[in-house]
């Protein structure tokens, strides 16, 4: 089969069969602690949204999001750099041209309003709010990674870019907004993250997600 080019990543060439296959599920990278033991050259060639630091792994990753302002202002050089889509709902991004910026909705747990992404003000954050935007896209099967939720070997990520770590109650915080997400959505959403402490997804192991297809 001809090999077809579609803008999913500037070192992805796909044939049509791959492209319509991912174009079904979408794989979200969190940031927590598992991810180091997470082989990703499995999704390598799946639809890929990275959360904040994430893009790092490389321009496989489709989507680069981010909803913490400190991103931005601590990554202006690298998102210059980025050959592919940033979506953002960090206020000091809303002026950047290369940044697809979304406002920030407080009242539902998924948003459909145009240029809207959910973060309620209970339980908001970035892995919840990525789920968000993943449903905007109109994937069938939401696939999350790195969604740990809990603090694993005294480390809160992966890697240790940031300048400060989130409160040790953070995770507790964080849930109603997953919660919530659980309860609305009509898509499949599937936790392959290792040894998660969150509930409310069903748990899958990453290998054989990628066996199924």
């Amino acid at each position: 089969m001809v090999a077809v080019e579609v803008a999913v990543g500037a070192e992805k060439i796909i044939t049509a069969n791959r492209l319509k296959k991912i174009m079904k599920r979408c794989f979200i990278i969190g940031g927590g602690p598992s991810i180091a033991e997470t082989n990703l050259d499995l999704i390598k060639d799946e639809f890929v949204i990275g959360v904040n630091e994430a893009f790092r792994f490389g321009t496989w990753i489709d989507i680069w999001f981010f909803s913490d302002s400190d991103i931005y202002k601590n990554h202006k050089k690298e998102i210059q750099k980025w050959p592919n889509r940033i979506v953002s709902c960090a206020g000091a991004a809303k002026r950047n041209k290369k940044i697809e910026f979304y406002y920030r909705c407080k009242k539902h747990p998924i948003c459909f309003k145009e240029k809207h992404l959910a973060f309620p003000g209970k339980g908001a954050n970035s892995g919840a709010t990525a789920i968000n935007l993943a449903i905007r896209e109109g994937f069938d099967q939401i696939i999350l990674l790195g969604f740990d939720m809990k603090i694993v070997n005294g480390k809160h990520h992966y890697h240790s870019y940031y300048k400060r770590e989130p409160r040790d109650d953070a995770y507790e915080r964080f849930m109603p907004h997953f919660e919530a997400i659980a309860k609305e959505s009509k898509v499949e959403i599937l936790n392959a993250t290792p040894d998660s402490a969150l509930p409310f997804f069903k748990k899958v192991k990453l290998e054989n997600i990628i066996g199924e297809n």
